[in-house]
Order: structure tokens, then sequence, then C-alpha cells
């Protein structure tokens, strides 16, 4: 998944001046917007294209779908032959229009755009399309709600070509939330009935409109909140998902814009606003509105926001990798991590790095169960949220972030108990995501040892990857937890300190100076780190550099391990079962169900190719495994009698995704292109398969295997060849 830029959770400057839209009713007042960018090409000789309707002194007559053409984001312009409105107001006199989405179609090469229609008590969605941008047809109802008030169409297209529809539902205005819900259609004209989808983090505040887009494999945008009035102090606010599944939804706990200063033109509320990954960096067009007591004047403004994930390269050095079930580092309680006593402010700081998990994880913790008060438990839940805990035997305040990072990336976690402020701050990626009340009135102290990756030595273990865990006295402020993420800085008040640099025995090292070494029961070093990764000779690379992995398994049988890559010097790690080289070929001497073996390539977009040199007896008896987390979790392509079959493991359930009849025949070629969460599948040349699925989008381990345990043993391979996504592009265009 894609690091989100820290400029996204910061509160941003307004802008101080609108844009300049010449509206149709010639008022200049507009809200709305949507906007697709076709960079580094055009359509129809504009770069960007938009959605948006009037709204003149909050006149819903005027709220009428207007479309227009930019080359830049900034002077928007009604192309040549265009005549604004799209689509006229409806006949009855308090029946309007107003919340406009646009999609491009590259299958059909249109335009569409959607747009909420009121008429009496009725709410539809209607639709039209053009093929220049200038000529708009086929306006029609797609989606009849019925009395239900569906506002803010938001509209997807997947790979697949299937199209995907998310609207709120609320009581008007002024009224209730009623909920998020999602449609899905193969054409993008007959819709399902929908499907309610999870959306948490608004508290006591409203969703009203909202605008999201796809970015890496999840989807962010902006969300628009109030009290209780749309009219009047709306504020917007980060929105993403866990997924592109589009099913569960987090809003952040801080603003991003808030209404400008008295007098200014957004001083009153903002409204609807799109928000946009380009190549200058994040843009945001947002709606702002101006109330001096006689008229209302509603207009666009637009923001770019600098990156503020810019970091000061370090070295790599290594991490932890835990399994989730036995392992742990245990630091000996003393008298420097004796933090907790009344009055006293501290904080705590890690790496980490979650790609999966069913449970509660404990991630740093000095409590063992049971044990009364305890000044520190940081934990991920079981969305993948991060929840930091502090207890003085009778209050136990919590702050539990909005935001999943259940994503397979580095993420910098920093807490603070600030008791000058009497706050608990929660941050991640420099950027606070959660401050609650500290409530605890007596001491949180405690003689527990301070446990890295588990709760105590038999519960809430943690799996996936750590590194550079700090504990501190003091409390640390914004600036200094943001150079703390960005340079490495860390911050005053040191007293215990375990980077995991050593790379191999079971011992942590403290080099804060106190000494405090850890015990490593179990967890095994890794090459992965948020600073690079180091290859196995040594020599740091970046995540994601270009990697020829291939290897023919030409040299002595060794029955216990199939060792290094020929190229690329990586070493195969059996996932499950022992794998052996025999006669210069690879197999399994001793199987279980699901047995594979992997190397990590460091990245998860790659082109995978193995040559089937013999298939096994029975069925389910080889395959290609990647974006392996565990043998439970991982995709595959596999046969399975005369089934190609491309499946997706999850928690130890299979999922066909797509399925072929075919003739095998030993020397069999297979290949998997995977790219973002695009899988195409071929066999001896010939694309079979094509899916898009987004789990696993961050796992860098690949390799080959198979199912059955019985079959798998009189398997052979041979020919394996791995690139990473950049290598990839010189052989086939995904």
């Amino acid at each position: 998944m894609l690091r989100l830029d820290a400029a996204l959770k910061t509160k941003l400057q307004n802008t101080l001046a609108p844009l300049t839209l010449q509206t149709y009713d010639g008022s200049g007042e507009t809200t709305h917007p949507d906007i697709v960018d076709f960079h580094p090409g055009t359509f129809n000789g504009y770069r960007f294209w938009m959605v948006n309707t009037p709204y003149t002194n909050l006149d819903s007559a005027v709220e009428n779908p207007s479309v227009w053409a930019s080359h830049d984001g900034l002077t928007w312009v009604v192309p040549a032959g265009l005549t604004n409105p799209i689509a006229p107001k409806p006949v009855g006199a308090s029946d309007y229009n107003s919340d406009t989405a646009m999609v491009y179609d590259p299958n059909i090469q249109k335009l569409r755009v959607y747009y909420r229609q009121s008429v009496g008590a009725q709410e539809h969605t209607r639709m039209l399309e053009s093929s220049n941008g200038i000529t708009w047809t086929g306006d029609a109802n797609v989606i009849d709600h019925g009395g239900l008030d569906n506002v803010s169409p938001q509209v997807y297209i997947k790979p697949d070509g299937s199209y995907v529809m998310w609207t709120f539902r609320n009581g008007g205005c002024g009224g209730v939330f009623n909920g998020m819900y999602k449609y899905t259609s193969a054409d993008g004209v007959t819709w399902d009935s929908g499907t309610q989808v999870n959306i948490w983090g608004y508290g006591s505040r409203r969703p009203w409109h909202f605008n999201i887009k796809p970015y890496g494999n999840r989807f962010v945008g902006v969300v628009g909140t109030h009290t209780g009035d749309c009219t009047s102090n709306q504020k917007v606010f980060l929105m993403q998902s866990t997924n592109l599944e589009g099913t569960d939804f987090f809003i952040s706990e801080q603003p991003m814009v808030v209404p400008g200063g008295s007098q200014s033109w957004d001083s009153t509320n903002l409204y609807q606003s799109c928000l946009l990954h380009t190549p200058e960096g994040w843009r945001l067009w947002y709606t702002g509105r101006y109330d001096n007591g006689s008229v209302n004047v509603t207009k666009m403004g637009h923001i770019l926001m600098p990156s503020l994930n810019r970091r000061t390269p370090r070295a790599a050095g290594t991490s932890l990798n835990f399994n989730g079930s036995t392992q742990y580092v245990r630091i000996t309680h003393a008298a420097p991590i004796n933090v907790g006593a009344v009055g006293q402010s501290y904080w705590a700081s890690l790496w980490f790095r979650t790609p999966h998990q069913t449970t509660a994880l404990s991630l740093l913790e000095k409590w063992f169960a049971g044990s009364g008060a305890y000044p520190l438990a940081i934990r991920t839940d079981t969305l993948g949220r991060i929840t930091a805990k502090i207890y003085d035997g009778t209050n136990n305040p919590s702050a539990l972030t909005n935001i999943s990072f259940l994503d397979g990336r580095w993420h910098n976690l920093v807490f603070v108990r600030d008791t000058s402020a009497d706050k608990l701050y929660l941050y991640v990626d420099g950027v606070m995501e959660k401050s609650v009340t500290d409530s605890t009135t007596a001491s949180c102290v405690n003689s527990n040892d301070l446990m890295i990756g588990a709760r105590n030595t038999s519960t809430a273990f943690y799996r996936g990857l750590l590194k550079n865990v700090r504990l501190g006295t003091g409390a640390p402020s914004p600036s200094d937890v943001a150079a703390l993420f960005r340079k490495g800085t860390v911050p005053s008040g040191l007293v215990g300190e375990w980077l995991f640099d050593e790379g191999s025995g079971t011992t942590a090292n403290d080099t804060s100076g106190n000494a405090n070494n850890g015990v490593i029961t179990g967890a095994t070093y890794s090459t992965h780190s948020p600073f690079g990764v180091r290859s196995v000779a040594g020599t740091r690379t970046r995540t994601g550099d270009p990697l020829s992995i291939l290897d023919t398994f030409t040299r002595a049988d060794n029955a216990a391990a199939l060792g290094t890559t020929e190229s690329g010097n990586k070493v195969w790690n059996s996932v499950n079962g022992t794998w052996a080289v025999l006669s210069n070929k690879a197999r399994v001497s001793s199987a279980t169900s699901n047995s594979c073996v992997v190397v990590d390539s460091g990245t998860p977009d790659v082109d995978i190719t193995v040559v089937m040199d013999t298939y096994g007896t029975g069925s389910s008896e080889s395959a290609i495994y990647f974006r392996v987390v565990d043998v439970d979790n991982c995709f595959r392509l596999i046969r399975s009698g005369t089934s190609f079959i491309l499946q997706r493991r999850r928690l130890a359930a299979n999922t066909n995704l797509g399925t072929t009849t075919e003739t095998f025949a030993n020397g069999d070629t297979w290949r998997v292109v995977v790219r973002g969460s695009i899988i195409k599948c071929y066999l001896n040349g010939v694309l079979k398969i094509s899916k898009a699925d987004p789990h696993f989008n961050a796992i860098t381990n690949h390799g080959f295997g198979g199912g059955s345990a019985t079959g798998i043993t009189t398997a052979r391979f041979d020919g394996v060849a791995i690139l990473s996504s950049r290598a990839a592009e010189t052989r086939i265009a995904v």
C-alpha cells in the first residue's frame, strides 16, 4: 500500500481567494466538484475535466450539472460547443438536481456524469455520457432510491470494467446520518439495490458530502461533516478505506480544512470537495461559502499540498520478524524504564509493519495481565487500528486511531503521555492521529518487565516486523515527533533503545547507554527496514529496486534446502515442507498440505515464470505462490486435475478468483504477472486468467509449491524467474 503523505493529516492553510468560473447563470458560484485527471495525456485537448453545479445564494433551482475543462486545474473554461447545464432542472417547482460525480470509462472511451435528482419525495441517481465532453446524451435514471435521501454519489470503475458506487443516506440537511451504501453494476447503467458498508470516526459530527478516489490498494478522499445543520460550520476531513473492496472506511480525527477567518470568502461553511493525487502532489479543490447576513456566496478554492513525507536517508539496519504465536522480546524491569509515576510525562516509539492479523496484538507493553496498574500498553486491534492505554488501578484512558494500518507498510508510531496537558497523544508517521484526556489520578508504576511483541510470555503475540523501539521521559512536541519520523532525530529523555540491528543472536542490545538488554525468544532477523532493504551481500538497495532472481537449480544435490538463487543472490525459504535439490531440479522431500518455498524479492509487483518440469501424481500438486504472508494467507496459481485456478488463500480458506480448463503436459511454462491489484496468469505464453484483487498488496515473498501433500512429492520444478515490476516492464505491458 502506498504511504499517505503526512500533509493529508495536517490542518491546511485556506487559500486566500477562490477560483474564477463563469457559470451558466452568471453568478460564478459553484459547488459539488468532481474532477478527472488524464495526465500524462488529455481528453479532447484538455488534461482536467470537471463536473459541478452552481449554487447561487443557496438556490437549488440552478443546482444543475455543468461541465468544465482545464489545462492546469486552476483556469477552467467551458469548451467550445458545450452549453451548460448538461441536464436541466426537473419541472416541479420544488424539484431539483444536485450532487455530481464524473468518471472516464476507457472501455467505451466516454466520460460519464452521475448526479442526484429529487422529484417530490422521490430520490434518483441519474447518468449521462459523452465521447467528447461536448455532446452529452442518455440522461436517465439509473437508480431509484424511493423516499431514501441518497446524497453525494461516488463512482469507481474496477480494472475488470465493472462499476461501484457509494452514497450517504441522510435525513436531509439537518437530519441524522443513516449510513454509507455501496452499489455494484456490470456496465454502470443497471445497478443492484445496494448494501450498507462500515464507516467509522465521525463521532458526534454528521457526514454530509464526500469524494473518494483509488490510491494504491485503498480509496482516499475527503468528507464534509457538520454538527446538525449542513449550511454552517462544515469542516473537511480526510477519509480513506482499508482496501479496494470499499467496505470499511475511516474518517480522520483532525480536520484538513476548516472555515476561514472572519470576512474571508470561505468563512461560513465548507461543502463538497475533491481530492486528487497528481504528479504535482496532492491537490484539493474545496467549496467554501460566505454569508454576510443578506446573501450567501459559494465558490471553489484550490490547495496544492507540499510533501511532508520526505525523510533523511539512514542506514537500513535489520528488523525483527515475529510469527504471531510464540515470539517476543523481554526486557527485565529496571529503574531507568520504571515510568508511570504521578505527574511524570513519558513517551515510547517504534517502527512497525503489519501485513495481516485476526485478533488484537501487542506491540509494546509493561503489563502482565492481572497485575494491576500499568504505564504502557500499545496494541493493534482486529481492524489494524492502533490503541495505547495506561491504567492507575481505577482509571484506564485509551487512545485509538480512526485509521487502520493493516497495510503491510512500515509506519512510525509515537505515544506521548503529557501530564502538563493531562493528555495522551498517539502519532503515526509524524502526525497526531488521536488525543484523549489522561484521566488517571494515581500511579501507573509497576515492576513488570517490558515486553515487545507480546502482552506477557503467553498471549497477544504480534505478527509482523518491528524496529527501533524506544522509551523516554518527558513530553516531545509535535515538531519533535515529526523530526523523529523524517530525520531520525531522537527526542530528549531517552531511557531505553532497542534497534534490532544485531542481525543475529538472541540479545537485543540497549543502545540508550543504560545497557538494559533484552532477550529475544524465537523472533528472527529480517533485512526489511523502514529505511531500505539490505541485500544478502550486505549492500543497501531501496525497496522496489529492480531485481532479477533466476534459478535453474544447477548445483549439487541437497536433501534439506534449495540454497541460494543463481542470480539475485536470494535464499529460498521454506514456508511449508522440506525442500530439496535433486538432479538439478527443485522438489519436496517431505511434504505437508500446501507446501511452498519462497524468496523475498523486496517488491510486491513481480513477473514470475516457473517451468513445471514434471507434474506430480494426483491433483493440486503444482503451483506458483505469490504475495505470501504465510501458507494460510497468500495467492497461488494451481493445477487441480484439468483446472488452471487462480486462488486467494485467506485465513486458510480458498477463494477461486478465476478458472480455466486446460490440457497439461510436463515441461509447461507457467507465468504470473502481478502489478498493483491486477493479476494476469499465463500457460505456455497464452493469457488464461486476468483478475483484480487488492489483498496482500505490500507482501514481497514469491515462489512455488503445491496443494496436495501426496501429489507434490513427485513434482519437479525448474527454470524459475522472478523479476521486479521495473524489470518486468521490459518483458510485458500488463
